[in-house]
């Protein structure tokens, strides 16, 4: 249990409304027991939560991500 297993698939979600990220490669394939996929910022400032999940496996994992507007 924990060990990141080769050739799976690992799916992100960001909110759909408000401070959130368009997600690039996802679902993203474990490969060397990693997973990648680019998260691009939208236009509204805040912070958010972006969950992974794998299908079959208990539980997910949660990253929080600010987005913060600039001039």
């Amino acid at each position: 249990p924990g060990i990141p297993v080769d050739g799976a698939l690992v799916t992100f979600v960001a909110p759909l409304t408000g401070a959130s990220a368009s997600i690039a490669g996802n679902p993203a394939t474990i490969a060397d027991g990693t997973a990648a996929i680019t998260a691009t910022a939208n236009a509204s400032s805040g912070t958010y939560t972006v969950t992974a999940s794998v299908p079959g496996v208990a539980g997910t994992l949660t990253f929080t991500l600010t987005n913060v507007l600039t001039d």
